[in-house]
């Protein structure tokens, strides 16, 4: 994926909350004059997000109006758009960043990125934290935030990132985001999908994994009988269907099947799932569902 695509515009920051500083670039980056090594080393970064599997702390999400004003969506659509300026629209979003990270996040390089994909023109935005070795390295700081060399990426950087997201969502045309966070625990920390202002999808893999047991707890709740014998074929008619399983077809095929009885309502497990269980709305991709989502 680093080589199908093409980095235009690069401006780098660097956030430290725990200090209660952080130091902005003067100007962006000369990508032209960008040794070929820097390019490739951010191109396998931005990678790492685009290839990452949804698992995790790795997500897709939606903008949230809950978060208006929405800070990082506009300025990336600054950015994506080529209308405004590009470089304050960076610094905005470090500012930005730093004022939603809380106290204990770790310090690191901010890089804001404007990306093409050469076989269609499509414009894309990564946004990208990375590790830095040794907090004593800073003082090259200031050089490497105007521009960078082939020095400061051997002795500042680790080859791996803490958090990072794309716009828009790189392979899920549904949503606008994809997400991945290497410092979170489980889901990923609220306070990086809070500057984003972005509302997660739990992971693929949690959704798999917690799907049979939800059905189970709803039906308990709603004093629904579970005809065990019928699970397994609802499980499999939603395997057969080689469609992204979302929380309708569930609700289809569970009733379809008879699995909770003549009592069951589709409409009212659609609304306990997307909005008080700890699944929400469901929406996971055939092949994941089809490796993970085996017959109970």
């Amino acid at each position: 994926m680093s080589h199908s695509l093409k980095l235009n515009r690069l401006a780098i920051h660097y956030v430290d909350k725990r200090s209660k500083k952080s130091d902005y670039a003067t100007r962006e980056q000369n990508v032209s004059a960008l040794d070929p090594t820097i390019t490739d080393f951010l191109l396998k970064r931005v990678s790492e997000v685009w290839e990452a599997k949804d698992t995790g702390t790795n997500c897709s999400a939606h903008f949230d109006q809950q978060f208006e004003p929405l800070v990082a969506k506009q300025r990336i659509q600054t950015i994506i758009q080529g209308r405004g300026n590009f470089f304050g629209a960076s610094k905005e979003l470090a500012q930005h960043l730093h004022q939603q990270s809380h106290g204990a996040a770790s310090p690191g390089l901010f890089a804001v990125m404007r990306l093409t994909r050469p076989g269609d023109g499509k414009m894309f935005v990564a946004l990208l934290k990375i590790r830095h070795k040794d907090e004593k390295i800073i003082k090259m700081l200031s050089a490497a935030l105007t521009q960078l060399e082939v020095e400061h990426v051997k002795n500042m950087l680790l080859q791996d990132i803490q958090k990072g997201a794309i716009i828009p969502h790189p392979t899920r045309g549904n949503y606008d985001l994809k997400i991945i966070d290497k410092t979170g625990n489980g889901e990923p920390t609220h306070y990086f999908a809070s500057f984003l202002g972005c509302r997660t999808k739990k992971s693929d893999e949690h959704q798999v994994k917690r799907l049979v047991p939800t059905l189970r707890e709803y039906a308990q709740a709603n004093n629904l009988k579970e005809r065990i014998e019928k699970l397994p074929l609802a499980i499999a008619a939603l395997q057969e269907q080689h469609t992204n399983v979302t929380t309708k077809s569930i609700a289809k095929v569970i009733q379809e099947n008879g699995v909770f009885g003549p009592q069951f309502r589709a409409n009212e497990m659609e609304k306990y799932i997307n909005e008080q269980s700890e699944l929400g709305p469901v929406d996971i991709p055939p092949e994941q569902f089809n490796q993970h989502g085996d017959t109970p």
